[in-house]
């Protein structure tokens, strides 16, 4: 079993975990994909986060543009344990942090389209709270 679980007393959680995220169901996508992008930045920047952002959202509009599926995936760089090993696995530099990784490919099927808000629920003027759209 993982590492990572060693300090888990309850077996049975330990094993539940560890095979929910072993299981694929996560993130299946990531080890069948025939591309995946590794995202990482160099750390002595201060926007760190927002550049890669950017960066991570411009090539997903590009991806999709070019009639591909991909995803932005945090899972391995949100546990610093998952992190190191990837990065190690990768040979990224100790001065950069991996912020993401990003598995592209045909898609098998098209997502359902995703909830949205209302505009008027969500568009105020001169303050929050104050309606931009009066009706």
């Amino acid at each position: 079993m993982h590492k990572r679980f060693a300090t888990l007393k309850d077996e049975e959680k330990k094993k539940a975990a560890f095979q929910k995220l072993m299981s694929g169901d996560v993130s299946r996508f990531v080890g069948t994909a025939p591309v995946v992008i590794a995202v990482a930045g160099k750390m002595d920047v201060w926007d760190l986060q927002i550049d890669n952002a950017a960066a991570i959202e411009n090539m997903l509009i590009m991806i999709s543009a070019l009639g591909l599926g991909a995803t932005w995936v945090i899972a391995p760089c949100t546990d610093i344990r998952d992190e190191l090993e990837v990065c190690e696995l990768l040979g990224v530099p100790k001065d950069y942090k991996l912020i993401s990784i990003i598995p592209l490919g045909h898609m098998e099927r098209l997502p359902r389209p995703r909830p949205r808000l209302e505009l008027k629920d969500i568009t105020y003027q001169d303050k929050f709270n104050n309606p931009y759209f009066t009706e």
